[in-house]
């Protein structure tokens, strides 16, 4: 039985690994280059010429499509999940404990002058007032420094996607050129 199960796996990866090799020679030989034999080279040859102008192209220009696609998906995943500055402090009295400080203080003032009930009414109120007022001015804070993160994580995601296509257009410039000399059309 264990005999059985041995020789399916290793037919099983005999057969899978030309297909992964060919899955990764899509995307690092040439890129997006369509190559066309100009002069009758088998398809075995032109496999060995994309794959030697591949390695040509990443030697000549230091950039890898393969590693470099990884590498900036990797990058622009953190910078989704990163934050780059503290969030504004959305804690404060608000409302209800506005309304406590200023009746505690309204109390104090209104002992002094003889309505101790009176001042902490007002100050009750005058708090509460001030405390929503600061609650939402902190909402708002709160809003735009989530839109101020969200756009330069955006921008540095567009920065990160272009130095990628220049780093690829040279690539495929160097690819292209290689397979030219040995006589291919590329497109």
């Amino acid at each position: 039985m264990n005999k059985a199960i041995g020789k399916v796996t290793m037919v099983c990866v005999c057969l899978a690994l030309p297909l992964m090799g060919a899955l990764r020679d899509a995307g690092a030989q040439g890129g997006a280059v369509m190559t066309y034999p100009r002069s009758g080279q088998s398809q075995d040859q032109h496999d060995r010429d994309r794959m030697e102008c591949s390695q040509s192209a990443i030697d000549s220009t230091a950039f890898d499509p393969l590693f470099e696609a990884q590498w900036l998906a990797r990058s622009q995943g953190q910078l989704h999940s990163s934050v780059t500055s503290p969030a504004p402090d959305a804690s404060g009295p608000g409302a209800v404990g506005g309304a406590a400080i200023g009746a505690t203080m309204g109390a104090i003032v209104g002992g002094i002058s003889g309505d101790a009930g009176r001042g902490a009414r007002i100050g009750a109120t005058s708090g509460g007032l001030l405390g929503a007022g600061r609650r939402g001015n902190r909402r708002q804070e709160q809003a735009q420094w989530e839109r101020k993160q969200a756009a330069q994580r955006r921008d540095e995601s567009q920065q990160l996607q272009a130095q990628f296509d220049a780093g690829m257009a040279n690539y495929e410039r160097a690819f292209t050129v290689c397979m030219r000399a040995r006589d291919y059309e590329a497109l």
